[in-house]
C-alpha cells in the first residue's frame, strides 16, 4: 500500500486503480507486519504461531536514511533494502527514508511493494524526490530528518545506497554501546564522548 506525502508531511491514501501521481515529491512504501506466523502442516491444516522476543533489536525503533542520487546503484539498493528487510524480520521497525533526486517508476514501487514484506517487525519504506541541483548536498538531507525526529526512535542510522548494514552489525553496536556505558561505570551523561567504531570494506562481484 502506498501513501503519498508532500513537503509539509501530510499524508493521503491513494487508491489502488491510481496508485501514485508522477507529480508528488515523495511517497512510502508501508509494510506492516504482526507478530504472527501462519504454518501449513503436512496435512494441509494452517496453525498460527507467535514469534519469540528472542533479539536484542526487538521492538527497536530505528530511522535510517539513504542518500542515493539516481539508478546508477539500483543494484547495490536493492540489496541494501533488502539486508533492513532482514532487520525488521529481527524485530525492529525500521522506517527508511531514501533521498534522491529523481522519481521512482510505478512498476520499481510495485516490485519493492511485492519483495519487501516483513514478519516481525514493520518496515515503511519513504522515497523523497529532490531537486536534481543539490547534488552532493543530497547527503546532508539526513540532519533535519534525524532532528525533527529526535524523540520518536532509538537509533539513527544514515548510509549510502551501496552499504550493506545487517542484523547483526546493528545488534553488536547496541552490545559494544551497553559495555562501553558498563566501562565508564557512568549514569550515561558522558557516554556522548564516545562512539562505538564500525569498519567497513568492500568487495566486488
Amino acid at each position: 500500500q502506498i501513501h503519498n506525502s508532500n513537503g509539509g508531511g501530510g499524508a493521503a491514501m491513494t487508491s489502488p486503480s491510481n496508485p501514485i501521481e508522477a507529480s508528488v515529491s515523495s511517497f512510502k512504501i508501508n509494510k506492516r507486519a504482526t507478530s504472527l506466523r501462519r504454518e501449513e502442516n503436512t496435512d494441509g491444516k494452517t496453525t498460527t504461531t507467535t514469534r519469540g522476543a528472542t533479539s536484542i533489536l526487538q521492538g527497536l525503533s530505528i530511522l535510517v536514511a539513504v542518500a542515493s542520487y539516481d539508478f546508477n546503484q539500483i543494484p547495490h539498493l536493492e540489496e541494501l533494502l533488502d539486508s533492513y528487510r532482514a532487520v525488521c524480520e529481527s524485530g525492529a521497525n525500521v522506517t527508511l527514508v531514501v533521498h534522491t533526486s529523481i522519481p521512482y517508476p510505478v512498476a520499481f514501487i510495485d516490485l519493492l511493494n511485492s519483495r519487501l514484506r516483513c514478519v516481525g517487525g514493520t518496515y515503511e519504506i519513504v522515497i523523497s524526490v529532490r531537486s536534481p541541483s543539490l547534488r552532493l548536498h543530497l547527503a546532508d538531507l539526513h540532519r533535519e530528518l534525524f532532528y525533527d525526529n529526535l524523540n520518536d526512535y532509538d537509533l539513527f542510522i544514515y548510509t549510502e545506497d551501496d552499504i550493506r548494514v545487517t542484523p547483526v552489525t546493528i545488534a553488536a553496536y547496541l552490545h559494544e554501546t551497553k559495555r562501553v556505558r558498563r566501562l565508564l561505570n557512568d549514569d550515561g551523561t558522558s557516554v556522548s564522548d564516545y562512539n562505538v567504531g564500525i569498519v567497513r570494506y568492500e568487495y566486488n562481484y
